[in-house]
C-alpha cells in the first residue's frame, strides 16, 4: 500500500504522473551522480549532486506537461 501522500500509482493502477527509474550513484567521496528518466524510455538524464537532480526532475516534468495527451 502506498502512503496517502503519494502522487504515484500501484502498477495496474490508472492515475496522474508517471513512474520515473532513478539509477543513484552514492559515495562517500563524491557528490551523488546518476541518470533519471521516464519508466519505459531508453534515454536517461545525467546528473551530479543534489541540485542537478533536481534539475533533472523538472525537465522530466516539462516534457511531460508539453507532451500530446492521448487522442
Amino acid at each position: 500500500m502506498m502512503p496517502e501522500h503519494s502522487h504515484g500509482t500501484q502498477a495496474g493502477e490508472a492515475g496522474p504522473g508517471e513512474w520515473l527509474v532513478l539509477e543513484l550513484v552514492i559515495s562517500s567521496s563524491q557528490p551523488l551522480s546518476g541518470r533519471v528518466g521516464s519508466a519505459g524510455a531508453a534515454h536517461r538524464i545525467p546528473f551530479h549532486g543534489w541540485i542537478d537532480l533536481m534539475s533533472a526532475i523538472h525537465t522530466l516534468c516539462a516534457s511531460a506537461d508539453n507532451s500530446p495527451g492521448p487522442t
